[in-house]
Parts: structure tokens; sequence; C-alpha cells
């Protein structure tokens, strides 16, 4: 047992070390992950109010939606999916909802 209590000295300074440097690198990675996410919303944020203000401006589109990128896309796709069915005719402008509705 006392040799047993003189090696893991060699062994548990290392390990416990290890572990403090994994946990380290994984919140610093977490960290980077959670600021590109607030990069990209404020990214989006600017390029929803540019384009709001060029269809404001040319009165093309409804910018109602605009504040939240996300639902701006699942109404123009719901608006767009609500009047297939009256006018078969018209280009669809739905958002595709999976692989198989995309034309390559």
């Amino acid at each position: 047992t006392d040799l047993h209590a003189k090696a893991m000295w060699l062994v548990i300074p290392p390990l416990i070390a290890a572990m403090f440097a994994s946990y380290t690198m994984f919140a610093f990675i977490a960290m980077l992950h959670f600021l590109e996410i607030m990069n990209l919303q404020q990214s989006l944020q600017e390029c929803c109010s540019i384009l709001g203000s060029f269809y404001k401006s040319s009165s093309i589109v409804d910018t109602s939606a605009c504040s939240h990128p996300v639902n701006a896309i699942s109404r123009r796709g719901e608006a767009a999916s609500h009047s297939e069915g009256d006018n078969a005719s018209e280009v669809s402008t739905s958002v595709p909802h999976s692989r198989q509705d995309i034309d390559i």
C-alpha cells in the first residue's frame, strides 16, 4: 500500500491537470460558439434592416415580419402556401421543406 500511495503521487497531478485543461478548452470553444451566434444575429439584423429600408422605399413587399429573420422567412412560406390554392398559375415563393423539394 505504501508503494501504491507513492506511485499515485506520480499519476494523480497530471491527471488533474489534464482534466482542468480539458474543461478549460471546452469552455473556450463554447464561448467562441456563443460569440459566433451573437455575431450572426447582429449581421442578420443589419441585413434585415437594410433590406427592410430598401423594400419600404420600393413598396414591393410587406416588411412587418422583418423584426425577426426566421419569422419573416416562415411567414413568407406560409403566405405562399396559402396563396397556391387560389392562384395555381402563379410562381410559388414558398421555402422548400425538405431536400426532395429542391430541384438541382
